[in-house]
């Protein structure tokens, strides 16, 4: 029996994959609704993605998923940076692009500690651009895990005038390509993926809620303790929780202090989404990472549900206004040849993810090694990407 507390996507995936391999596995979800973070926003009886969401169809676990109302796509994206000196735009490669000379380079891959670590050996011009842009997100590069880059999508810089030494330097050094990124059009890759018709509430409402709910027990918020060894668990809707293994899917910090641990001290990243119709497009879900100075935008989505073009704008918290943000999407969009009207009809506040403080990349890793020695089985708590989060997952399960 796994016991997984948080019915967002990771819980719902992790579950759906465990149930379709014949184990018993059962979710409690402290409020009223399945989802988590993918649940849209909703506006005037519209709804809207809440950020760039979308499934990975090439993982192992896709197929266990309710397959009704999926648009299948081809990712499409661009990236749009102006941070180190003219606009470049790329249609090939979705972080920052550099298009100047590389000099001799002073990169050290052992010195990976802090944001500022990593970025201090990239050349001066791109050094500069990325730690004054993070610094106008609100963000101290000194105080954050390297890690943090890659929520943030700056984990990886095309210089794009160099791709043959850039091979070159990534074959001799592998740990370079944690620096160093390649065009994925260049190299043959295709990224299937997939987004609901008719939203991800929808989605989650009609169909997970509907094929898994005897293993889904809502309204059912979980506390946890340690004892002897094991971890134990209690709720509302049970005074003690049988579980022969556990995930908890959500914020770990009920586990350390569980344990008497100090609390992480992770930064909860605020971003604003801006979302409408579209005026004048009609194709497939596409998508553009932003990196500039003139604006907190990151990341712009245009997409269909329910038939209609709509959008959804990421940006930092600020106090930059609609008309402004939209506007500045439009110039973007307009330099990759899409001429679009964007007309927005909300403005929500999320948190978006979490920014892991150097202390907090060591107190997980000694969390994971506490906890091979007990019932609770890792969330991977870490790693921001959720493809990889729950292939560890069921990979320990079964291992």
């Amino acid at each position: 029996m796994l016991t997984i507390v948080g019915g967002g996507s990771i819980g719902l995936i992790t579950l759906s994959v465990l149930l379709g391999k014949g184990f018993n596995c059962k979710v409690y979800e402290a409020t009223d609704r399945v989802g988590g973070i993918l649940r849209d926003v909703s506006s005037q009886e519209s709804s809207y993605f809440s950020g760039c969401q979308y499934l990975n169809t090439n993982n192992d676990w896709f197929s266990s998923l309710p397959n009704q109302d999926l648009l299948r796509f081809n990712q499409n994206f661009a990236s749009f940076t102006d941070l180190f000196g003219l606009d470049s735009i790329s249609r090939e490669f979705s972080g920052p692009v550099y298009d100047g000379h590389i000099p001799p380079l002073d990169i050290d891959v052992d010195l990976q500690n802090s944001a500022h670590d990593k970025i201090i050996g990239y050349p001066s011009l791109v050094k500069e651009g990325l730690l004054n842009w993070l610094m106008m997100l609100g963000i101290n590069p000194r105080n954050f895990h390297a890690s943090s880059l890659k929520p943030l999508g700056v984990s990886r810089i095309q210089f794009r005038a160099h791709e043959e030494k850039v091979e070159s330097l990534r074959g001799k050094n592998p740990s370079l390509s944690e620096y160093f990124g390649i065009p994925f059009a260049n190299h043959g890759l295709e990224l299937p993926a997939v987004i609901p018709r008719f939203g991800f509430s929808r989605y989650f409402d009609d169909h997970f809620d509907v094929v898994y709910r005897e293993s889904i027990t809502k309204l059912a918020p979980v506390q946890i303790k340690y004892q002897s060894g094991s971890f134990i668990l209690k709720s509302n809707k049970a005074p003690e929780i049988e579980s022969r293994k556990i995930l908890w899917s959500g914020n770990p910090n009920p586990i350390f202090r569980s344990l008497g641990m100090d609390a992480l001290d992770s930064f909860n990243f605020k971003c604003q989404l801006i979302c409408g119709e579209v005026k004048h497009w009609n194709q497939e879900p596409f998508y553009v990472q932003v990196f500039s100075k003139k604006s907190k935008v990151l990341r712009i989505f245009l997409y269909k549900m329910n038939g209609v073009s709509r959008f959804t704008i990421e940006k930092a918290y600020g106090a930059e206004s609609i008309e402004d943000t939209c506007k500045f999407a439009e110039e973007i969009l307009s330099k990759l040849g899409l001429e679009v009207g964007l007309e927005p009809r909300g403005i929500w506040t999320q948190n978006r993810f979490n920014l892991l403080t150097v202390n907090d990349d060591e107190s997980l890793a000694k969390l994971d090694q506490i906890l091979q020695e007990t019932n609770l089985l890792s969330a991977s708590w870490g790693i921001y990407n959720r493809d990889s989060k729950i292939s560890r997952i069921t990979a320990s399960y079964f291992g």
